[in-house]
């Protein structure tokens, strides 16, 4: 049920590779601050949106941004906010992410994702990027019992890179960015990889399986890359999740020499989306929840294209 001040829009997105559930979410609300420059709130209104696109499960994944067309120019500059970013909240992955419960991992979860951000970046025209937090994990499952392990850190021990940069070529900004690809190199480089013994006090003796199998590797390849590398050809993805997530976080951070995490915001260039690869095949309307003072102006699907050549919902 929608309140006074918002709109709720659900759609069918058709894809030629699978269709989703989409709903978009409107509310006016006003700028969270307590500056004092906040004395006329007509001037100072600012509609805030919710993308949520997903299927069985819905809101797989989540985005939200603001419009900020009804505040005035002189304030919006005061105010400092960056109105061109939006933020992808969460990604959830997983087979019930489509409306058939078919959405393959690793590629179904991309396109899911630049779905998502295509509409959001061909709908919405102040939007020229996309920021996340990578806190990205997934279970690692040994019969019932399932433990979680970091999907960023395996990505970089076996890539070199995380999982967003690898898909979305996403970027951390400035002395964080610099800061970061000079931790990374430390896993190609043979001076930076410890011995053994060192090794083993690094991970706080962790080793709880295949103990000899990786204390071989370890011994016989020249850096950190090549170690991981070999292992993920010699243990079964199953396996090595299980042997390498009780010491995988305190390794990493070790070579790094920080916390990943604590390097800040991610940044997708919306540029990436100019092309029509994403485009949905069409998006079809099939409820709209509204106060009565709005539905006449949203009970429309209007299909008339914007600058970017896009979908227009609002």
């Amino acid at each position: 049920m929608s309140s006074d001040n918002e709109a709720i829009l659900d759609y069918l997105v058709k894809t030629d590779k699978g269709d989703y559930n989409l709903t978009i979410i409107k509310k006016f609300s006003y700028p969270n601050t307590k500056s004092n420059i906040l004395k006329d709130p007509i001037s100072l209104r600012a509609d805030s949106y919710t993308v949520l696109l997903g299927g069985l499960q819905k809101g797989c994944v989540e985005i939200t941004f603001t419009n900020p067309n009804n505040i005035r120019p002189d304030i919006r500059e005061r105010l400092n906010i960056d109105y061109g970013v939006a933020t992808i909240q969460h990604i959830n992955t997983g087979k019930q992410c489509n409306i058939d419960g078919t959405l393959p991992e690793g590629t179904g979860t991309k396109h899911m994702v630049m779905t998502a951000m295509y509409i959001v970046y061909h709908t919405f025209h102040w939007i020229n990027r996309f920021k996340l937090r990578d806190f990205s994990y997934k279970d690692c499952m040994d019969g019932d019992k399932s433990t979680a392990f970091s999907v960023l850190r395996m990505s970089l021990v076996l890539h070199g890179k995380t999982w967003y940069e690898k898909t979305f070529n996403a970027k951390l900004s400035g002395k964080n960015y610099e800061q970061y690809i000079s931790g990374v190199r430390k896993l190609e480089i043979p001076s930076e990889k410890i011995p053994w013994d060192d090794f083993n006090t690094i991970i706080k003796n962790k080793l709880n399986r295949n103990k000899e199998v990786i204390e071989n590797i370890y011994k016989r390849t020249d850096t950190y890359k090549a170690f991981f590398l070999e292992l993920s050809k010699v243990l079964s993805k199953t396996e090595l999740c299980l042997t390498i997530q009780p010491w995988l976080n305190d390794f990493v951070d070790y070579v790094l020499g920080f916390y990943i995490e604590s390097l800040g915001d991610w940044s997708i260039d919306g540029k990436k989306l100019e092309n029509d690869e994403y485009r949905p095949i069409r998006l079809e309307p099939y409820k709209t929840k509204a106060p009565n003072y709005l539905y006449n102006n949203y009970k429309e699907f209007l299909t008339t294209k914007t600058v970017r050549g896009g979908y227009q919902f609002f």
